[in-house]
């Protein structure tokens, strides 16, 4: 017979069932159960329990197995069990998904979930530390690859697959729901509100299934390990697939123990440079690192007051730091000539937003590298140049010694260098962190040379 559940909402329909009417509110059945994804087309669900339970209403229990072929839809595979309410317009599945997709260097990996699924707008929930269903981790974005063989650092891409190394560390990923857009052809990953506005707040992940590119915005961890010289960066990231080049547009916080006085005045020399072009918001991700390190109402009016004064007074306390820079577009970069392993600026000239409490909001010839370290050899480096046309250069160069962060400073700047010198030890050291200037090139060289041999 067939089975409609319930008698009020008619939410679901069993067919070719055969039923035991116990009485007349209990009953115990088997049957088919007819699913309809969001192209109309048709599965059958082996339902092995249709019953009532305490309250009355119909509920029914089914399993898919793993060589049934069964999909959610074109996009995702699916086995495990069925659950279904009849007070509940969804489908209760907890089992694991697969994404359907002609991606070579994204590994597929069955993902375990449980979660209320709509045929019709597919969303599966994906948390940060998602498993497969032998418990091993999946993750999905850009990963660093950890190894003690220089040439096999580097970045590679993940959606919803397991990592290549225990130690490998994510520089960018995403959770909240997993969904597929047919007008984009793309696999995406975000909240429900990201999904919807890509301006919100939050991470956002797409795997385009034509080209088998990746793109993401939002908060970037970049993978690195700095102890405690804090580097946080948002912005946008983007991998392909043809060349295996992971680019980001970033906007970064250099959160360094430095004493500020010293440092006040080079906010000024910048200031006061009339070559240097004010910035341009629509070609950085600065409003996006506003939302996130304040919040919609902040950005708004930093942008405002920005557009219509071409003044950016008032730094928010979360965007205060020894230098933030925007518009910092970064390549990675892994010339087999070389050792180093990391990102690289691919352009000549960035943002300089701030230095400490003084906007600036100018571009500057600016060149950064981000070094990728075995970790078991310690923690990472960076280097960051800001050089002043026709004026002065600003060089940082920082590296671990064991546990503790080591910042080099290389500059033409005489009271700067005189600032600092002037400077007793201990002004000069924080928790496991120390600074001097130096007047060794050698730093600034061996920096140099990352650019002439790409």
């Amino acid at each position: 017979t067939t089975l409609i559940a319930n008698s009020v909402t008619k939410y679901h329909k069993f067919i070719n069932c055969t039923v035991e009417v116990k009485a007349r509110r209990n009953f115990e059945a088997f049957g088919d159960y007819p699913y309809y994804d969001a192209d109309s087309t048709k599965s059958i669900i082996k339902m092995k329990s249709i019953r009532v339970d305490s309250t009355y209403q119909t509920v029914a229990n089914g399993k898919i197995g793993s060589k049934d072929n069964f999909k959610l839809s074109n996009q995702f595979e699916y086995y495990g069990d069925v659950k279904i309410n009849s007070l509940v317009p969804l489908i209760s599945f907890s089992g694991a998904t697969r994404i359907i997709h002609n991606c070579d260097k994204f590994k597929k990996s069955w993902m375990a979930f449980t979660s209320e699924i709509d045929p019709k707008n597919i969303q599966i929930p994906v948390s940060s530390d998602m498993k497969s269903l032998d418990s091993l981790s999946l993750t999905a974005g850009i990963v660093w690859r950890d190894s003690k063989k220089v040439e096999e650092i580097g970045l590679y891409p993940t959606f919803l697959s397991e990592i290549t190394e225990k130690g490998d560390q994510i520089a960018f990923t995403s959770s909240g729901f997993l969904q597929y857009s047919a007008f984009t052809n793309e696999f995406q990953i975000g909240s429900k509100e990201k999904l919807v506005n890509r301006g919100e707040k939050g991470n956002y992940l797409a795997l385009q299934a034509g080209n088998c590119s990746l793109n993401g915005d939002g908060v970037i961890k970049l993978g690195m390990d700095y102890g405690p010289a804090k580097v946080e960066a948002v912005g946008t990231v983007n991998y392909y697939q043809e060349t295996g080049k992971t680019n980001m547009n970033l906007t970064v916080k250099y959160n360094l123990p430095l004493e500020d006085k010293s440092f006040e005045k080079i906010a000024e020399k910048l200031n006061v440079n009339v070559d240097s072009k004010p910035m341009d918001f629509s070609s950085t991700t600065f409003e996006k690192a506003l939302v996130e390190w304040t919040d919609r109402k902040t950005a708004d009016k930093i942008k405002s007051d920005y557009t219509v004064n071409g003044i950016y007074k008032k730094i928010p306390d979360e965007m205060k730091a020894a230098v933030v820079i925007t518009g910092l577009k970064l390549s990675s970069f892994n010339n087999p000539k070389m050792e180093e392993k990391g990102l690289y600026t691919d352009v000549e000239s960035a943002v300089v937003v701030s230095v400490f409490d003084k906007s600036v909001m100018k571009y500057f010839p600016v060149k950064a590298f981000m070094q990728q370290i075995y970790s078991g050899n310690g923690g990472d480096k960076f280097g960051l140049l800001i050089s002043i046309p026709a004026g002065s250069e600003y060089f940082l160069s920082y590296g671990m010694n064991k546990k503790d962060g080591e910042l080099f400073i290389y500059s033409g700047d005489v009271e700067l260098e005189a600032a600092i010198n002037e400077l007793k030890p201990d002004k000069r050291k924080a928790k496991d962190f120390s600074y001097e200037i130096t007047s060794n090139r050698i730093y600034l060289s061996k920096f140099l040379k990352i650019f002439s041999t790409e």
